[in-house]
């Protein structure tokens, strides 16, 4: 603990003894701390501590700040990501529960307060993509581990070895839909250039499969076809 935090707890010890009768005044509570009382003083007339308030042009105090990084914490510990819009309210009901001025509305945190939060935590933000609620049910960690140890389980009661165990995933690719990506092109010879592509629904399904014991099976493409 540091210096000013060790003080400050002595300073809150302090005052709350005062508030409690412990100490007939500020100035005996303080006797073999002179240096205290302004500090024992402020706290015992409401005054909060340094480290309680907001800095200079910062919404949050530090402790505020520590409170929501416990909160990321515990969310992301049980598997859930607060997204930015999550994260503004939280402060914001933070700002409004410590409003005293009821003839104003309550501060709000500006729409780059979250990315400067996040850099001065170091908090990384990344895009997360959506997904199906079976597929993502069927990743709960509990679900798959069982999954496993009953796979284990059999493995080990019919003796199946690595090489007859094989896994296949299949994946659907539409024709003629490109994407963009960078190209390579000699200096001084860049032209403007477009790939084609056409407006076909036609979709092709390519399989993959892979061994346990490493060997792979090249890949299947399977095409439309008519039958007759």
């Amino acid at each position: 603990m540091s210096d000013y935090l060790s003080t400050e707890n002595q300073v809150a010890c302090l005052a709350q003894a005062i508030r409690n009768g412990e100490y007939p005044s500020i100035a005996e509570a303080t006797r073999e701390n002179p240096d205290l009382y302004g500090r024992v003083k402020n706290r015992v007339a409401g005054r909060t501590s340094r480290s309680d308030r907001p800095a200079t042009n910062r919404l949050l105090s530090d402790t505020e700040e520590e409170g929501i990084m416990l909160w990321i914490t515990r969310l992301n510990d049980i598997g859930q990501r607060p997204g930015i819009s999550m994260l503004e309210r939280f402060v914001n009901r933070i700002l409004a529960d410590r409003h005293t001025d009821s003839t104003k509305p309550p501060p709000t945190c500006g729409t780059k307060w979250p990315t400067r939060f996040c850099k001065r935590q170091k908090v990384a933000l990344r895009t997360e993509v959506p997904k199906e609620a079976k597929r993502q049910a069927a990743e709960d960690p509990v679900l798959v581990k069982e999954w496993f140890d009953a796979l284990g389980r059999d493995i080990e009661k019919y003796a199946v070895q690595h090489e007859d165990m094989y896994n296949m995933d299949e994946s659907g690719v539409r024709i003629g839909q490109g994407k963009k990506e960078k190209v390579l092109i000699i200096h001084n010879k860049a032209v403007w250039c477009k790939a084609g592509k056409t407006f076909s629904r036609e979709s092709v399904t390519i399989t993959e499969t892979i061994c346990a014991d490493g060997h792979v099976i090249p890949p299947l493409i399977i095409f439309k076809c008519k039958t007759y």
